[in-house]
């Protein structure tokens, strides 16, 4: 990828242009604040999918 900077970023503004449009929407995982160690415990056992967000 690096040695096709254009390329890259031709993805780039492909995969953003979805994202503003709706057709390419981010995986989330939230676990509440006082879950944290719960969250922690699943991403050192790879049990998430995406990001990973603690909530009030």
């Amino acid at each position: 990828m690096l040695s096709k900077p254009r390329e890259v970023r031709g993805e780039e503004s492909r995969a953003l242009a979805a994202a503003a449009d709706g057709t390419m929407v981010p995986t989330v995982q939230t676990f509440p604040l006082d879950e944290a160690a719960k969250a922690h415990a699943a991403l050192e056992n790879r049990a998430t999918t995406g990001k990973v967000v603690l909530i009030p």
